[in-house]
This record gives structure tokens, C-alpha cells and sequence, in this order.
């Protein structure tokens, strides 16, 4: 694990300062939003459109980007369900304990965890979010990814041009 590597580009715009050779340059896929793929469940597709809504106006998504993705609005669209479902599993533990007479005291959400059901899908629904929270981190729809992927925090004290850098020359404004 560890901390993402910083890009190419990333490490000629703050300065080489590890002194290391510079990785070589990523490969150049096309810009633009993908389309939205075939066979994706109704809440997926729901996902889909909201996140395409937000990042194609940031112009960073890629066609390449479409299977990851459609990965990441499958897992928001069952974590949602998941969440349902818990919600209902806990007003049925409730229901349950009304018929049988017994007292209810404290949350029913203590009730659902004491359950080997409610273990369970507490397991997996802390699973997903986790996943999805990695997954959204690598598109930038977190607060500070996005901050990353805009390059706001990244700009050294003397403006550097790129290019010129790469060209050998060093155009500091």
C-alpha cells in the first residue's frame, strides 16, 4: 500500500526533488465522457448519470475510464440497497419483538447487531462503503481528490512551465 505515486507530469510541475529518474510517461488515451454501458441495474444507471454529470465538465474522464466506472456505480447501487434492506431487517427484529411480547429497550440497531444476520450485513455493507470510498477517491469525488486532480495545493512557489522544464529550459514567471 503506501501513498499514491505522484505522475510524470505531477513531478516535473513541483521539481524532481527526490532526484530520481522520472517514471516514463503515461500512455495518451482519448478524452471524453463514456457512454453509458448496456445491462447496468436501474439504480446503476441512476449513479451513472449523476457522476457523469458531475466529472465531464472537469474534463479528466477518459473513455478507458468507463469499466472502472461502471464498477463504481454497481457498488454505490447495492450499497444503497443494502442500507434498505437493513433498515427493513431492523423494523422486522422490531415487529417481531412487539409480537412476542418482549420489552425494547434501547436502538434497534443494537438489536440488529447482537443478530448473526445483522453481523453479517454489517460486514459487508462496511465492506462496500469502504471499497466505494477507494473508488471514489480515484475519480476525484471525494473533497480532497478532487482538490488533487484539479492540482489545487500543488503549485510551487514560483510559477514553472512544464514544457519548458521537459525542453531543458526553466521558465520561472
Amino acid at each position: 500500500m503506501g501513498r499514491i505515486a505522484k505522475s510524470r507530469e505531477q513531478r516535473i510541475y513541483e521539481g524532481n526533488v527526490s532526484h530520481r529518474p522520472l517514471p516514463p510517461p503515461r500512455p495518451q488515451y482519448p478524452e471524453g465522457a463514456p457512454a453509458r454501458p448496456k445491462g447496468m441495474t436501474a439504480g446503476a444507471r441512476r449513479v451513472w448519470d449523476a457522476y457523469i454529470e458531475q466529472m465531464a465538465p472537469m474534463g479528466f474522464l477518459r473513455l478507458v475510464d468507463r469499466f472502472a466506472l461502471e464498477r463504481l456505480c454497481e457498488d454505490v447501487a447495492l450499497l444503497k440497497e443494502l442500507q434498505k434492506g437493513m433498515q427493513a431487517l431492523t423494523r422486522e427484529m422490531k415487529r417481531k419483538a412487539k409480537t412476542q411480547g418482549q420489552k425494547i429497550s434501547g436502538s434497534a440497531l443494537v438489536m440488529l447487531a447482537a443478530s448473526q444476520d445483522g453481523r453479517r450485513l454489517t460486514a459487508t455493507i462496511n465492506a462496500l462503503a469502504s471499497r466505494v470510498a477507494r473508488q471514489e477517491m480515484q475519480f476525484g469525488l471525494t473533497p480532497v481528490s478532487a482538490q488533487r486532480l484539479e492540482g489545487g495545493g500543488m503549485m510551487p512557489s514560483a510559477s514553472i512551465d512544464p514544457i519548458e522544464q521537459l525542453l531543458g529550459g526553466t521558465n520561472i514567471q
